[in-house]
Order: C-alpha cells, then structure tokens, then sequence
C-alpha cells in the first residue's frame, strides 16, 4: 500500500513551508445557521488538515433548519424547504462530480432520510462515474443507526453508500458493533475520537481554580452548555438549582448555576413546552424565582462560541450534562469540560460511557432534578473529589483527545487508502 504522507507525523514535525499538493481533499458536510456537532466537528478535521498543509477543499451542502416548535413539520412546508434548499444543493453535487479522480473525499454523513440522500448521492455517483476508483472516508456522527435494524430502509442506505467508501470512522466501540450487525464491512470501520479547540488549562491552574473557592462566600460556578433541546436536560438541571434554592441554608456553600445555550426544539412528542415563547418564559420565572435565594442563583446566557465559550468552561467547576439524547454520541461539550478542568457530572447515554470513566467523570443515577441537585451539592461540599475529577479529566483529554492527537488520528486515515 502506498501512503501519501509519512505516517505519525506531527505538526511540530512537520517541515515550514511543506505542502502536499500531490494529495487533495475534497470535504463534504451540511452547514447551515443551526451550528450542530456534526458540523463542529466536520470543521475542526478541515482545519487541522489545513493547518498540516493539506489541500483541503470545502464543499458545504444546505442543512434543513430545525423546527421552531415541537410540531411536525407538515409535508407542504417540508417540500418548500427541500425545494429552496434544492439550487444550492445541485450546486454542491456539480461540484463534487467535476473533481479531478485525484481528490480523497470526506464526507460527514448525516443520518436522517434526507442527509443521507444530500451526502451519499454524490458520492455513490463519483464513485461509478470515476471508474469505481474513488477515494473516500465516511465519517459519522450521532448516533441514529444504533436505533436500526439490518432490514431497516436506513441501513440499506448506509450498506450502499458505505460500498463506494474505503473507510468508515465512528466515535466507540459499541458504534463499531452496530455497523458490523448492519452488515458494514468490519474492516472498513475505524474508531476517530472528537476532539475540541478550547484551550487545556494546566494542572496548577486546575488546583488552583478549585481550591480559590474554599471560602464560603465565593460561589463555585455550575455550568451547563449546549443547546437547548429538552431531551439533553436543561430543564432537569434548572430544576436542580430549583430544589437547592428552597433548601440552602446560610452554611452552604454559594453556588452559580449558569444556563448556556439557545432554545432548539425537536420532533419529540412528549416535549413540555409546544414553542419556544413558552420556553424561554418558564426559565425567566424560573431564575426570578431562584435568584431570590441568597446560596443559590442562576443565569441564562442565550449561546456562546468562541472565547466566549472557552472562558465559561475556564470559570466553571463543575460541568452539568443529563443527557437522555437518544442520538447523544461523543459530545464536544464533554471534551471541552474535561480539557477546562471541570468536574463533569453526567449520564451514561450514547458513548458517554466509551469516553469518559467512573475516575474522569462522575455519573447520574438517574437524569431526575433530585438527584441532580444531590450530586451537585456532594462535588460541590468534596473539593478533594472534586480536583481529582477534574486533574483525572485533563489528563484522560491530553492522552486521548487532543487536537494534535485528532490531527494525527485523521492523517493516519488519510494515510491508509491508495493514491488514486
């Protein structure tokens, strides 16, 4: 097999002024105003690649926006959205059919019924137009297939668009599993961590971020961050700060919930609220009510990116994360709290389990505003737990999960299919 870079090379290795012009890439991903994992993550391979002196080419397809309430989208507003999102999106396929045979593509495959049309038929269609010659890694993120079954429409899909791939990346080992039961080669599928852009503090600056706190007076900073979908928990975790506001007392200690992320609503039909307004006024009479408490108070903060982000993750002791997502995978927000020095409080849906231990990570019994508050109040009151989590997090992020690392990992991939 001939590699096109030297394997295991890293950016600190790599020569100034290196290019590898003799390799391009061709990357395939939805992109629209809803900034979703899928697309963060899409984003950061892209750049790192960049960075290493890649040839990397980007193609954006047009993502359907997510709903606005809870409401099924009725098949007539469907079709317009399809249908204006249709120019764009025979644009971007003319594209990836007028690349040179040369180009590795890589494609962040969606998983609903649409994406996998939107991603996988251009794929499929260079792959047969191309001689059956074309180059190409599928990358998946999320995890709906873990729901389907090998007969299922989905999985016939992924067996057909995975046929025209050399490699398949996935985010753990029970994805691994799956893939293999729906019939996807097992060679083919290759394990590719996420990884995050936020700044990793050191250890001192861990130890020393928890122990500033010892003095009852200064409130630890409980945070949770994402978007705001029922199913990920931020009701549970507003009702937690709830529950400790009518039970502190003046010997506990101060505690700072902050809420961080903008309300995005989803076909479930078991939503509590029907729109957004309805949403949006239950948290602001939630944090009048709670801000009445002299221990406990809460904030809403309606989205951060950047450094924005990075300096609440920096803040925050502990990070808050209930998910019951039933397409949680590998979350960014994880990695960003474990590489910010948080002690990460969370549930075992998804890969969760895969990517962070009983030592990393402290795990919810159950995603109940009970119990939250309970496991707040006990990593809150244990500093000497707390640190350890959190030193223990860092640690697991700079042997696993670095940006360098994911770099690597992804040219490793790269490394592996034939030059055309």
């Amino acid at each position: 097999m001939k590699h096109l870079l030297p394997k295991h090379t890293t950016q600190s290795e790599w020569p100034i002024g290196s290019s590898n012009k003799q390799t391009s890439i061709a990357a395939l991903y939805a992109h629209g105003t809803y900034c979703s994992g899928q697309r963060l993550a899409s984003e950061i391979v892209i750049k790192g690649l960049q960075e290493r002196n890649w040839n990397v080419h980007s193609i954006r397809l047009p993502a359907l926006e997510r709903k606005t309430t809870n409401q099924r989208i009725k098949i007539n507003i469907l079709l317009i959205s399809i249908l204006n999102a249709t120019p764009v999106l025979l644009y971007a396929w003319l594209q990836v059919l007028r690349l040179k045979p040369e180009y590795i593509l890589y494609v962040s495959l969606g998983q609903t019924k649409f994406s996998m049309m939107r991603e996988g038929i251009p794929f499929v269609l260079r792959y047969f137009f191309n001689n059956r010659k074309t180059t190409g890694i599928i990358s998946l993120h999320g995890s709906n297939f873990m729901t389907w079954q090998y007969k299922d429409l989905e999985a016939k899909f992924l067996r057909m668009i995975s046929g025209s791939a050399n490699l398949i990346s996935v985010l753990g080992p029970n994805q691994v599993t799956q893939l293999k039961e729906l019939g996807i080669t097992p060679n083919k599928i290759f394990v590719a961590d996420n990884t995050c852009l936020i700044d990793s503090l050191n250890i001192s600056r861990i130890k020393q971020k928890h122990t500033q706190t010892l003095t009852l007076n200064r409130p630890l900073n409980i945070l949770f961050l994402s978007n705001l979908l029922e199913e990920k928990g931020y009701i549970q975790f507003i009702e937690a700060a709830y529950i400790l506001s009518k039970e502190a007392r003046e010997t506990h200690r101060k505690l700072n919930f902050i809420l961080c992320g903008k309300t995005i609503f989803s076909d479930n039909a078991n939503l509590r609220f029907s729109n957004p307004e309805l949403a949006q006024n239950w948290i602001k009479s939630q944090i009048k009510e709670i801000n009445q408490s002299s221990q406990i108070s809460l904030q809403w903060i309606d989205g951060a990116i950047g450094l924005q982000k990075q300096e609440l993750f920096h803040q925050a002791h502990v990070f808050v994360f209930p998910s019951q997502y039933k397409t949680e995978a590998q979350p960014l927000v994880i990695l960003e709290a474990l590489a910010s020095g948080c002690a990460v409080l969370t549930s075992r849906i998804g890969e969760i389990p895969s990517t962070v231990n009983e030592q990393t990570a402290y795990f919810l019994n159950d995603c109940l505003p009970q119990t939250i508050a309970q496991s707040v109040t006990e990593i809150a009151n244990d500093e000497i737990k707390r640190i350890t989590l959190a030193v223990n997090g860092l640690n697991l992020f700079q042997s696993r999960f670095s940006y360098q690392q994911h770099i690597n990992r992804w040219e490793d991939l790269l490394q592996q299919l034939d030059s055309p």
